[in-house]
């Protein structure tokens, strides 16, 4: 009887310690977090001030970054985690449709580009969820366009200039 009960113990014990943990990352889990954007009031910069149709795009590209803004002042963007910088291009009133005609009534789009230089930390989060990428040295740049057609006024990185996590607000835009 004790010979069958450590028989049995041995087997219980063989089969469980053959069990892994399964291999999923976690939603909680931070991996490569995305540039976080508050746009404010150039005149009142307490106070912050919604973009009139939002369009943000990555230069030489034709999507969309962003399917929803957090809110209409708050937006979150990658960076691109293979090159040391990217560029964009932040559209004040884009057209909903690109192929409609603008009527008389309708703002025109306004076209503003920023680029973003930065460097890259690697970062090993786990096996499941491999590898983040974190950014150092963030710094940003208004592509000036002359002639007062700018619709942002002027753009302010946050200290430390480190992207790190998306709770923190990393670039004020004043607008």
């Amino acid at each position: 009887m004790k010979k069958n009960t450590y028989i049995f113990l041995l087997m219980v014990f063989l089969i469980f310690s053959g069990c892994q943990k399964d291999d999923i990352c976690s939603e909680t889990t931070s991996t490569t977090p995305h540039l976080v954007i508050k746009f404010l009031d150039n005149e009142n910069p307490s106070n912050t001030k919604a973009v009139t149709n939002l369009q943000v795009q990555e230069e030489n590209l034709l999507e969309d970054y962003f399917e929803t803004p957090i809110n209409d002042t708050l937006i979150k963007i990658p960076l691109r985690t293979t090159a040391n910088f990217t560029n964009y291009i932040f559209t004040l009133n884009a057209p909903e449709d690109p192929d409609a005609e603008i009527g008389e009534d309708d703002a025109l789009p306004n076209e503003d580009h920023l680029d973003f230089s930065y460097g890259t930390v690697v970062e090993y989060v786990s096996r499941a969820c491999g590898y983040k990428t974190l950014f150092v040295g963030f710094e940003a740049s208004r592509v000036s366009e002359g002639s007062n057609t700018n619709w942002i006024e002027r753009i302010e990185v946050q200290q430390p200039n480190e992207i790190t996590n998306e709770i923190d607000t990393h670039l004020f835009i004043y607008h």
